[in-house]
Protein backbone atom coordinates (compact mmCIF):
# COMPACT_ATOMS: atom_id res chain seq x y z
CA UNK A 1 0.00 0.00 0.00
CA UNK A 2 1.17 3.80 -0.44
CA UNK A 3 0.08 7.50 0.54
CA UNK A 4 -1.61 7.46 -2.93
CA UNK A 5 -5.60 7.31 -2.45
CA UNK A 6 -6.44 7.08 -5.99
CA UNK A 7 -4.21 5.19 -8.58
CA UNK A 8 -4.23 4.95 -12.68
CA UNK A 9 -1.88 2.94 -14.21
CA UNK A 10 -1.57 1.35 -17.97
CA UNK A 11 0.31 -1.67 -18.51
CA UNK A 12 -0.98 -3.69 -15.80
CA UNK A 13 -1.59 -6.60 -16.96
CA UNK A 14 1.77 -7.86 -16.06
CA UNK A 15 5.14 -6.87 -15.05
CA UNK A 16 6.57 -3.77 -13.49
CA UNK A 17 2.76 -2.98 -14.35
CA UNK A 18 1.42 -5.48 -12.53
CA UNK A 19 4.04 -4.95 -9.57
CA UNK A 20 3.07 -1.63 -9.29
CA UNK A 21 -0.83 -1.79 -8.73
CA UNK A 22 0.01 -4.72 -6.17
CA UNK A 23 2.24 -2.35 -3.96
CA UNK A 24 -0.26 0.59 -4.38
CA UNK A 25 -3.27 -1.62 -3.44
CA UNK A 26 -5.08 -1.35 -0.07
CA UNK A 27 -8.25 -0.02 1.99
CA UNK A 28 -9.84 3.23 0.43
CA UNK A 29 -7.82 2.89 -2.69
CA UNK A 30 -8.91 3.47 -6.31
CA UNK A 31 -6.92 1.73 -8.35
CA UNK A 32 -8.09 2.33 -12.78
CA UNK A 33 -5.39 0.03 -14.44
CA UNK A 34 -5.38 -0.67 -18.12
CA UNK A 35 -4.15 -3.47 -20.10
CA UNK A 36 -4.70 -5.11 -23.17
CA UNK A 37 -4.66 -8.73 -22.08
CA UNK A 38 -8.17 -9.16 -20.23
CA UNK A 39 -7.55 -12.29 -18.94
CA UNK A 40 -4.03 -11.12 -17.13
CA UNK A 41 -5.35 -7.58 -15.94
CA UNK A 42 -8.58 -9.42 -14.09
CA UNK A 43 -5.69 -11.57 -12.08
CA UNK A 44 -4.10 -8.17 -11.03
CA UNK A 45 -7.41 -6.76 -10.23
CA UNK A 46 -8.11 -9.77 -8.19
CA UNK A 47 -5.31 -9.76 -5.83
CA UNK A 48 -5.19 -5.66 -5.44
CA UNK A 49 -9.42 -6.63 -4.72
CA UNK A 50 -7.70 -8.96 -2.13
CA UNK A 51 -6.14 -6.15 -0.43
CA UNK A 52 -9.14 -4.07 0.00
CA UNK A 53 -8.38 -1.67 -3.13
CA UNK A 54 -11.64 -0.92 -5.30
CA UNK A 55 -10.57 -1.56 -9.00
CA UNK A 56 -11.99 -0.05 -12.22
CA UNK A 57 -10.81 -2.37 -14.88
CA UNK A 58 -9.70 -0.98 -18.46
CA UNK A 59 -9.06 -3.38 -21.37
CA UNK A 60 -8.18 -1.50 -24.48
CA UNK A 61 -5.14 -0.45 -26.72
CA UNK A 62 -3.38 3.05 -25.06
CA UNK A 63 -2.46 3.55 -28.82
CA UNK A 64 -6.58 4.70 -29.08
CA UNK A 65 -6.72 8.18 -27.53
CA UNK A 66 -10.57 8.37 -27.46
CA UNK A 67 -10.26 5.33 -25.33
CA UNK A 68 -7.58 6.35 -23.41
CA UNK A 69 -9.00 9.77 -22.51
CA UNK A 70 -12.26 8.22 -21.60
CA UNK A 71 -10.96 5.91 -19.34
CA UNK A 72 -8.38 8.38 -17.67
CA UNK A 73 -11.84 11.15 -17.25
CA UNK A 74 -14.01 7.77 -15.72
CA UNK A 75 -11.20 7.01 -13.29
CA UNK A 76 -10.99 10.96 -12.05
CA UNK A 77 -14.42 11.36 -11.98
CA UNK A 78 -14.78 8.36 -9.64
CA UNK A 79 -12.30 9.28 -7.89
CA UNK A 80 -9.64 12.56 -8.00
CA UNK A 81 -6.80 10.36 -9.22
CA UNK A 82 -3.61 11.84 -7.06
CA UNK A 83 -1.07 9.45 -9.00
CA UNK A 84 -0.73 8.36 -12.45
CA UNK A 85 2.15 6.22 -13.92
CA UNK A 86 2.69 6.27 -17.96
CA UNK A 87 3.68 2.82 -17.84
CA UNK A 88 2.62 0.79 -20.80
CA UNK A 89 5.45 0.02 -23.09
CA UNK A 90 6.94 -2.51 -26.03
CA UNK A 91 10.75 -3.58 -26.74
CA UNK A 92 11.73 -4.99 -30.14
CA UNK A 93 15.13 -4.91 -31.53
CA UNK A 94 17.51 -6.84 -33.79
CA UNK A 95 15.93 -10.46 -34.00
CA UNK A 96 17.58 -13.46 -35.26
CA UNK A 97 18.33 -13.56 -38.41
CA UNK A 98 17.03 -10.12 -39.68
CA UNK A 99 19.86 -7.22 -39.92
CA UNK A 100 17.70 -4.38 -38.67
CA UNK A 101 14.64 -3.87 -36.54
CA UNK A 102 11.08 -4.53 -38.95
CA UNK A 103 9.31 -1.13 -39.62
CA UNK A 104 6.25 -1.96 -38.01
CA UNK A 105 8.37 -2.85 -34.76
CA UNK A 106 9.93 0.92 -34.61
CA UNK A 107 6.43 2.29 -35.59
CA UNK A 108 4.59 0.60 -32.86
CA UNK A 109 7.36 1.37 -29.90
CA UNK A 110 6.62 5.13 -31.33
CA UNK A 111 3.19 4.86 -30.84
CA UNK A 112 3.05 3.13 -27.62
CA UNK A 113 5.92 4.58 -25.72
CA UNK A 114 5.40 8.29 -26.56
CA UNK A 115 2.36 9.05 -28.27
CA UNK A 116 -0.05 6.47 -25.69
CA UNK A 117 1.82 7.96 -22.76
CA UNK A 118 1.08 11.54 -23.76
CA UNK A 119 -2.62 10.30 -24.66
CA UNK A 120 -3.03 9.02 -20.95
CA UNK A 121 -1.26 11.88 -18.80
CA UNK A 122 -2.82 14.98 -21.16
CA UNK A 123 -6.57 14.60 -19.75
CA UNK A 124 -4.74 13.25 -15.97
CA UNK A 125 -2.91 17.11 -16.16
CA UNK A 126 -5.89 18.55 -16.88
CA UNK A 127 -7.48 17.69 -13.82
CA UNK A 128 -4.72 17.69 -11.68
CA UNK A 129 -4.20 21.47 -12.70
CA UNK A 130 -7.75 22.38 -11.85
CA UNK A 131 -6.77 20.76 -8.30
CA UNK A 132 -3.60 22.01 -8.08
CA UNK A 133 -2.49 18.83 -7.27
CA UNK A 134 -1.41 15.59 -8.26
CA UNK A 135 1.73 13.70 -9.70
CA UNK A 136 2.45 11.96 -12.81
CA UNK A 137 4.90 9.62 -13.78
CA UNK A 138 6.36 8.48 -17.20
CA UNK A 139 8.58 5.67 -17.50
CA UNK A 140 11.80 6.08 -19.24
CA UNK A 141 14.84 3.71 -19.07
CA UNK A 142 18.78 3.62 -18.45
CA UNK A 143 18.75 2.38 -22.46
CA UNK A 144 17.56 6.14 -22.92
CA UNK A 145 21.07 7.41 -22.10
CA UNK A 146 22.87 5.16 -24.73
CA UNK A 147 22.13 4.88 -28.73
CA UNK A 148 21.90 1.10 -28.19
CA UNK A 149 22.63 -0.90 -31.84
CA UNK A 150 20.64 -3.39 -31.15
CA UNK A 151 17.74 -1.85 -30.45
CA UNK A 152 17.83 1.82 -31.65
CA UNK A 153 14.13 3.17 -31.92
CA UNK A 154 13.48 1.63 -28.01
CA UNK A 155 16.67 3.89 -27.01
CA UNK A 156 15.25 6.72 -28.81
CA UNK A 157 11.57 6.41 -27.65
CA UNK A 158 12.60 6.24 -24.16
CA UNK A 159 15.08 9.35 -25.10
CA UNK A 160 11.68 11.57 -25.90
CA UNK A 161 10.35 10.01 -22.30
CA UNK A 162 13.37 11.12 -20.67
CA UNK A 163 13.04 15.19 -22.68
CA UNK A 164 9.35 15.29 -22.04
CA UNK A 165 9.39 14.70 -18.20
CA UNK A 166 12.70 17.28 -18.15
CA UNK A 167 10.03 19.75 -19.87
CA UNK A 168 7.34 19.09 -18.07
CA UNK A 169 8.36 19.29 -14.87
CA UNK A 170 9.36 23.20 -15.21
CA UNK A 171 6.01 23.76 -17.23
CA UNK A 172 4.08 21.97 -14.52
CA UNK A 173 5.56 22.52 -11.06
CA UNK A 174 3.79 26.32 -10.68
CA UNK A 175 0.44 24.53 -11.39
CA UNK A 176 0.58 22.47 -8.56
CA UNK A 177 1.44 19.62 -10.48
CA UNK A 178 4.39 16.99 -10.09
CA UNK A 179 6.24 15.31 -12.89
CA UNK A 180 8.36 12.22 -12.02
CA UNK A 181 10.80 10.04 -14.81
CA UNK A 182 11.42 6.52 -13.72
CA UNK A 183 14.40 5.38 -15.18
CA UNK A 184 14.78 1.89 -14.37
CA UNK A 185 17.61 -0.90 -15.53
CA UNK A 186 16.99 -4.71 -16.45
CA UNK A 187 13.98 -5.95 -14.33
CA UNK A 188 13.23 -9.29 -14.95
CA UNK A 189 9.77 -9.01 -16.67
CA UNK A 190 8.53 -10.66 -20.16
CA UNK A 191 9.66 -8.26 -21.90
CA UNK A 192 13.36 -8.38 -20.69
CA UNK A 193 13.34 -11.85 -20.74
CA UNK A 194 13.41 -11.59 -24.99
CA UNK A 195 16.86 -9.92 -24.70
CA UNK A 196 19.67 -12.31 -25.20
CA UNK A 197 23.15 -10.94 -23.40
CA UNK A 198 24.23 -9.21 -20.13
CA UNK A 199 22.11 -8.07 -17.51
CA UNK A 200 23.71 -6.12 -15.44
CA UNK A 201 22.63 -5.72 -11.64
CA UNK A 202 19.11 -7.56 -13.00
CA UNK A 203 16.55 -7.21 -10.11
CA UNK A 204 12.39 -8.64 -9.86
CA UNK A 205 9.30 -6.43 -10.52
CA UNK A 206 8.62 -6.23 -7.01
CA UNK A 207 11.65 -4.77 -5.77
CA UNK A 208 11.12 -2.33 -8.63
CA UNK A 209 7.36 -1.35 -8.02
CA UNK A 210 8.67 -0.24 -4.10
CA UNK A 211 11.91 1.69 -5.09
CA UNK A 212 9.78 3.64 -7.97
CA UNK A 213 7.12 3.91 -5.12
CA UNK A 214 9.02 5.25 -2.45
CA UNK A 215 10.74 7.72 -4.90
CA UNK A 216 7.09 8.36 -6.03
CA UNK A 217 5.73 9.35 -2.37
CA UNK A 218 9.40 11.45 -1.71
CA UNK A 219 7.90 13.61 -4.49
CA UNK A 220 11.21 12.98 -6.52
CA UNK A 221 11.52 14.13 -9.71
CA UNK A 222 14.04 11.42 -11.17
CA UNK A 223 13.91 7.56 -9.75
CA UNK A 224 16.95 6.17 -11.05
CA UNK A 225 17.96 2.37 -10.23
CA UNK A 226 20.44 0.73 -10.44
CA UNK A 227 22.59 3.55 -9.25
CA UNK A 228 25.50 1.68 -10.27
CA UNK A 229 24.26 0.50 -14.16
CA UNK A 230 22.94 4.29 -14.27
CA UNK A 231 26.07 5.68 -13.63
CA UNK A 232 28.03 3.36 -15.91
CA UNK A 233 25.89 4.15 -18.57
CA UNK A 234 26.43 7.73 -18.19
CA UNK A 235 30.31 7.46 -18.04
CA UNK A 236 29.79 5.37 -21.42
CA UNK A 237 27.88 8.07 -23.01
CA UNK A 238 30.61 10.87 -22.19
CA UNK A 239 32.91 8.39 -23.81
CA UNK A 240 35.05 9.36 -27.43
CA UNK A 241 32.22 8.10 -29.93
CA UNK A 242 34.85 5.85 -31.53
CA UNK A 243 35.46 4.04 -27.89
CA UNK A 244 31.78 3.67 -27.30
CA UNK A 245 31.20 2.29 -30.73
CA UNK A 246 34.17 -0.45 -30.91
CA UNK A 247 32.77 -1.33 -27.45
CA UNK A 248 28.81 -1.84 -28.73
CA UNK A 249 30.45 -3.91 -31.34
CA UNK A 250 32.02 -6.46 -29.08
CA UNK A 251 28.89 -7.21 -27.85
CA UNK A 252 26.20 -9.33 -29.71
CA UNK A 253 22.70 -8.96 -28.62
CA UNK A 254 19.47 -10.29 -29.72
CA UNK A 255 15.40 -9.40 -29.19
CA UNK A 256 13.33 -11.94 -29.81
CA UNK A 257 10.01 -11.07 -31.68
CA UNK A 258 6.69 -10.77 -29.44
CA UNK A 259 4.91 -11.30 -32.41
CA UNK A 260 2.92 -8.29 -31.67
CA UNK A 261 3.54 -6.14 -34.72
CA UNK A 262 3.00 -9.09 -37.45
Amino acid sequence: MSQFRSVLITGASAGIGRALAIRCAGPDVALAIVGRNEAALAETAEICRSKGARVLEGVFDVRDQSATRRFVDLADAGAPLDLVIANAGVSAGLEPGFPRERPEDARRMLDINVAAALSTVEPALDAMMTRRAGRVALVGSIAALLPLPYSPTYAASKAAIHMLAGAMRVNYAPKGVGISLIVPGFVTTAMSQRVSGWKPFEIDATRAADIIVRGLEAGRSEIVFPRALWLGAVIAAHLPRFIRDFAFRRFSVEVAGDGSAK
